[in-house]
């Protein structure tokens, strides 16, 4: 062809694309310069020679019709399996066929719009696929993207449909690396996961990325992070051998929590590693020291030996020294002498503070001998102990042997707890072990199977025989705990086929196998339950478990009232005027099918036979107050509210019903726990979402207290909230998540564009709602304790024709705690509520316990649920502590009626029975106001007996007169007043029936004509002695609380002491009750007509009588006296020995004086001091029965109450003592 035509097609563009490319193999200046010299000779007039620019462009285009190629030709190889895509070999034969026949492709054609026609919606994609392919972060999007769609089966839909989501997806990602400081590490792993070259990736970011160096050093650490996580667990073990003292808030355990973070940002992990590397030098050598140590720890053991029984024995004892020249390792003794030299200073140092101290202290070590970590490594290699730890273990191996060769594990269920249980028997020895002793044979098999690795071909050679026998055996029971947790799994989600199952497996094979079936169970009962949930939307208002109940009710031959009971509270959770139908119709249909989704359709379609059979139940909210007007739920909306109080989340939740116009119901209100399960999480957002479809359109649904779920947890139920989002449009749904300062929460973090931040309704308008609301509730409160609310409660509940049952709160009962014991109630409709709240170690969770019983009605967990009768008067009682701070701390009780009780001693309950305590000391004490005590006698139990009780205003104001004298003006307190009342009553009603104290004897005995006033006196002064005393015990311990003393002793020390006591303690015999005794420490204090009347009880030469003196009494004199106070029959006891001294006698008496009173007696006094001791021989002396519990921290509330339980069945048999022996040990008491 001449170099003119060329050049004539050149211009045109009509060149072929094969001519083009051998032509453009030449520069462009070359090319121009050849047609140039080649044509301007022989050019005629009118000949054009093409221009360089020209050539330029030409090569341009022929290039871009190449790169097109290419760009298609790729997409369709990388992208396009002939394999999976049906229609790719249409496309790449195409491409084939063009790539063949370039000479008849004519470059100005492929400039038209139709030369890529049947490319055409291929070539955008193909086009980008081709810029970004080099991207790792692209291609891992694209292999997820192809994965999860199914529809990727030709090659349209994979260009127009998923290569645009797959190119959005990269964007939005690369648009997350502009501000790269916030992502999270976990993030940044996810997206850099299998790149190698972390430049490329950067390169294509460049126009998202900012401060790329800091960046790449921040990928630099993450990189590192595990090498550093190595470095500072192993410095935290060596820390652990030298006994340096390490806490939560020292530097180390500080990092190790930050770089084992996950959720840390990359500006907070630079931030670390830029402070580190200031404050910590720690160089390579040290590092390596810490990694030889942190492995040594059986070598340290060896230098203690060494250090105290010297290197000989060492050898001699493990047989070292044979076995180090069989292996030609001589020089271990030599290293090892050298290895104790250098650290034993540093083990035998006193105290090493801190961690920091113990670096300096290493590198001191290496600054010595630059190769003590070559030389421990060396001693490391010392089997200590070696003889012992073999045969130590051919015990646990032959028993393994056992076990593989004659082993049978029984996979059982326990109904109780839904869980599965394992037990493991060998025959032919009958050998049985259940799973905490089989997880103790797996660690000791995996550990000698760890060690075994570590040593030589000759002593491997002694565990050959056991080699496979040990691999099985950890096998097996890797295996047995994934049974159990797919067996417990489909027994909590309520399979049918699981709730009572045995199964007995021996081989590992079989065992493998069964896996695998449960597994496919496990799928196939999850599917059973989202299908049957879809089609019956009343499934949605129970947990399968729950669920589980109806089934029992509906197919049960016999009819199980404890079930029936739990279906009706069921039934009263969606509307509390519904009723539970009857089993005969829904039986023959549960009965006539062994379908596991038609058996779960059956009963949600008896579920909403009964539901939809009645109306709705709604309660509008009438109450006017002030409203938070942005707290309003719009349908189609999620409204995520933000507050900053977990004590305010009623506030928040009453607030968005306020306006809503409705108080919420039980099914429309999810209150998260720790314990709350997934399952729940998922029904009731499907509740939620599909509410308009079945009825319960323009309700409102709320979850609360999103921020006590785990992560995985939130994670997953964002997720589940924004695919049905996606598809529905009419839901009404509010989530509450309490936000504390500093913490992110992945829900907030998720819904951000959604958050509200709330406190919700202020408390004027929350007591507005709840005057409505709750007008059979009152609050009962008092600054002081010991103002009467309990005896207040009893008797306005008595009043409304209701007995009070006691509800006691007390520390240690968090939320589920709560609602298992009101469970256990089980209020009947005759009584009335007394929630007593004496204490709160979980304010937030008894706050809400309180808000749910008071607005529901009921109250529910995962496990439990429990609702009030109808019409129950509730009263709940608030203990008085400094400065209130129990009430203050639970908002729901300040938005209640209440009734603040202040101290009058006109509000003392005054019996009219006149045998009652109040009645026999006003009626003493009305005498001796009237100095009539020493005329005129009181008699009780006998037909002369006093028929009138004195009225109650005058009970009262002797017993002001009497007790609150100047030495208890600041008593406060009825609790008080009955302790004085209920031990002088016991003192007066013996003294009444005393025949020697009568008036009428007296005057014949004795001259003195005020000995009754004198005894009746003493009896006030002891009696106001216990009540004061108490009071003062009180009045330290307060004092102790403000000065926030932790001295155990020092709390001890603010009870009361009665060594200073010089009152006499007056005893009316028990054998012979006509007969008194004197107690008392110093005799010359005893008052002159005690004596004259102590006197006239002798018979005999009275001349030499004198009073006893305790202090030189001897046991046995001492041990009558006890008798005479103390027995009730003539009997012969069969006592243990006692060392009896007049200090105990005195105590045993204190302690008689109170039992006899019903008031409870604590014995407080160091470890072995004969506390319990003391309390069983009285116990013994006096012939009640005993019972002692022993308590300690291990002690739970069970055990108590079936202590008590037994107690009180025997105290209807007759009169018996209790011990709680060390009662500060338990929470429980």
């Amino acid at each position: 062809m001449s170099t003119v035509k060329i050049n004539r097609l050149l211009i045109e563009k009509s060149i072929n694309i094969q001519l083009l490319q051998q032509l453009l193999k030449y520069s462009d200046e070359q090319l121009f310069r050849y047609l140039d010299e080649t044509i301007g000779k022989k050019k005629s007039l009118g000949e054009v020679i093409v221009t360089q620019g020209e050539i330029t462009n030409l090569r341009k285009l022929c290039h871009n019709y190449e790169l097109k190629l290419n760009q298609l030709l790729k997409f369709y190889n990388e992208l396009c399996s002939a394999s999976k895509i049906t229609d790719v070999n249409d496309f790449t034969q195409d491409l084939k066929k063009r790539m063949h026949n370039l000479d008849n492709v004519i470059l100005n054609q492929t400039m038209l719009s139709d030369h890529w026609l049947f490319h055409e919606k291929v070539l955008n994609s193909a086009i980008l696929y081709y810029k970004f392919n080099q991207s790792q972060i692209f291609r891992n999007i694209i292999e997820v993207y192809f994965k999860e769609d199914d529809n990727a089966t030709n090659v349209e839909y994979i260009a127009q449909k998923l290569m645009p989501s797959v190119f959005e997806k990269y964007d939005s990602i690369c648009k997350q690396f502009k501000e790269w400081g916030k992502l999270k590490r976990s993030d940044v792993s996810l997206l850099l996961r299998n790149i190698t070259n972390v430049n490329v990736e950067l390169d294509f970011m460049e126009g998202y990325m900012s401060s790329k160096n800091r960046f790449i050093q921040a990928l630099d650490n993450i990189s590192k992070i595990p090498q550093w996580i190595e470095r500072f667990e192993n410095l935290k073990n060596v820390a652990k051998i030298f006994k340096v003292p390490i806490n939560e808030d020292d530097w180390l355990s500080k990092s190790i929590r930050i770089l084992k973070n996950n959720s840390r940002i990359l500006r907070v992990l630079n931030d670390f590693f830029d402070y580190f590397g200031k404050n910590h030098s720690i160089n390579q050598d040290c590092w390596d020291l810490i990694k030889a140590l942190s492995v040594a720890e059986e070598l340290m053991i060896s230098l203690q030996i060494i250090d105290r029984f010297g290197i000989k024995y060492l050898i001699n004892y493990t047989d070292l020294s044979e076995k180090l020249i069989q292996e030609g390792q001589e020089d271990t003794i030599s290293s090892l002498i050298q290895v104790k030299h250098l650290l034993f200073p540093l083990m035998n140092k006193d105290k090493i503070e801190n961690v920091d101290e113990l670096l300096k202290g290493l590198w001191l070590v290496i600054e010595k001998d630059s190769t003590i970590v070559k030389k421990i490594t060396l001693c490391n290699n010392i089997r200590v102990m070696y003889d012992y730890t073999l045969n130590r273990d051919e015990v646990t191996k032959e028993r393994i042997k056992n076990i593989v060769l004659n082993g049978t594990y029984v996979f059982a269920c326990d109904e109780k707890k839904d869980k599965c249980l394992v037990s493991l028997r060998c025959f032919p020895n009958n050998l049985v072990y259940n799973l905490n002793e089989i997880l103790d044979l797996y660690e000791r098999a995996f550990l000698m199977e760890k060690s075994k690795k570590t040593v030589d071909k000759s002593i491997d050679d002694i565990l050959n025989d056991y080699d496979t026998v040990m691999d099985e055996f950890i096998l097996q029971v890797d295996v047995v705990q994934k049974i159990i947790n797919i067996a417990s799994m489909l027994m909590e989600l309520g399979h049918f086929g699981y709730r009572k199952f045995e199964k007995k497996i021996q081989k590992t094979s079989d065992m493998e196998d069964y896996l695998i079936f449960l597994n496919n169970e496990l799928e196939k009962w999850k599917d059973i339950i989202d299908r049957a949930r879809e089609k019956c939307y009343y499934l949605t208002f129970f947990s399968i478990h729950r669920i589980l109940a109806f089934y029992d009710y509906f197919t049960s031959k016999i009819l199980d009232k404890k079930n029936e009971e739990e279906c009706n509270t069921l039934i009263k959770f969606v509307n509390g005027k519904a009723q539970l139908s009857s089993r005969k119709d829904v039986q023959e249909l549960l009965c006539g099918t062994k379908d596991n989704y038609e058996i779960l359709c059956v009963i949600g379609d008896e579920l909403k036979r009964i539901f939809e059979s009645i109306p709705r139940q709604s309660r509008k909210i009438n109450a006017v107050g002030q409203r938070v007007m942005s707290d309003i739920v719009t349908k189609g909306k999620l409204f995520v509210a933000a507050c900053t109080d977990d004590t305010r989340i009623p506030n928040v939740i009453m607030s968005l019903y306020a306006n809503h116009g409705y108080y919420p119901e039980p099914w429309q209100l999810l209150k998260c726990t720790t314990s709350t399960t997934m399952e729940e999480l998922i029904i009731f957002i499907k509740r939620s979402f599909f509410a308009s479809n079945n009825g319960y359109e323009n309700h409102l649904f709320c979850i609360a207290n999103l921020e006590l779920l785990d992560f995985e947890l939130q994670y997953n139920l964002a997720n589940q909230i924004r695919l049905l989002r996606d598809q529905k449009n009419d839901f009404l749904l509010a989530i509450i998540c309490c936000r504390e300062n500093g913490m992110h929460h992945h829900i907030l973090d998720q819904f951000s564009s959604d958050v509200h931040a709330t406190n919700g309704l202020i408390n004027d308008a929350m007591r507005g709602i709840y005057k409505e609301l709750c007008k059979n509730v009152i609050r009962i409160s008092s600054d002081l304790s010991g103002q009467g609310k309990t005896e207040w409660i009893k008797e306005d509940s008595f009043n409304k024709k209701r007995f009070p049952r006691s509800f006691l709160i007390n520390d240690g009962m968090e939320f589920g705690r709560l609602v298992r014991q009101f469970k256990e109630c089980k209020l009947r409709p005759v009584e009335s509520l007394h929630i007593n709240i004496i204490s709160a170690a979980f304010p937030g969770d008894v706050n809400m316990f309180l808000f749910e019983l008071l607005t529901l009605g009921m109250v529910s967990t995962n496990v439990d649920i429990v609702c009030l009768p109808t019409t129950t008067y509730i009263y709940i009682e608030v203990a008085s502590t400094t400065e209130q701070h129990l009430l203050n701390s639970l908002p729901m009780v300040g938005y209640l009626l209440f009734n603040h009780l202040t101290w009058d001693i006109k509000n003392l309950r005054v019996s009219q029975e006149i045998y009652s305590p109040i009645q026999v000391t006003c009626n003493y004490l009305n005498l001796l106001d009237n100095n009539e005590i020493d005329t005129k006698e009181i008699l009780f139990k006998t037909d002369k007996a006093t028929k009138e009780p004195l009225p109650a205003e005058r009970c009262q104001n002797l017993i002001e007169k009497y007790f609150f004298n100047k030495d208890a003006k600041d008593i406060s307190s009825f609790r008080f007043v009955e302790i004085f009342v209920n031990i002088l009553a016991d003192r007066l009603v013996r003294l009444s029936s005393n025949k020697l104290l009568s008036v009428d004897n007296l005057k014949l005995v004795i001259k003195e004509t005020n000995i009754r006033n004198l005894i009746v006196r003493t009896f006030i002064d002891v009696s106001k002695d216990f009540a004061t005393r108490s009071i003062k015990t009180k009045e330290a311990q307060l004092e102790s609380i403000t000065a926030d003393d932790d001295d155990e002793n020092a709390r001890l020390g603010t009870i009361v002491q009665w060594d200073d006591s010089n009152h006499h303690i007056i005893f009316f015999n028990s054998l012979i009750p006509d007969k008194i005794s004197c107690l008392y420490r110093d005799r010359n204090k005893v008052h002159e007509n005690v004596r004259i009347l102590l006197k006239s009880q002798v018979t005999g030469d009275l001349t030499k009588w004198e009073l006893d003196n305790y202090d030189s009494m001897s046991a046995d004199t001492l041990f009558l006296k006890l008798q005479c106070l103390a027995r009730k029959t003539t009997q012969k006891l069969d006592l243990p020995e006692y060392a009896l001294s007049v200090e105990n006698l005195i105590k045993m008496a204190l302690i008689l004086l109170r039992t006899r009173a019903n008031i409870p007696v604590i014995v407080c006094g160091e470890a072995g001091c004969g506390k319990t001791s003391l309390i069983v021989y009285l116990a013994l002396m006096v012939e009640v029965k005993f019972q002692a519990l022993n308590l300690h921290a291990g002690i739970d509330e069970e055990t108590i109450m079936m202590f008590m339980k037994d107690a009180l069945e025997k105290a209807e048999r007759g009169e018996i003592w209790l011990l709680f022996d060390e009662i500060n040990t338990s929470n429980y008491i």
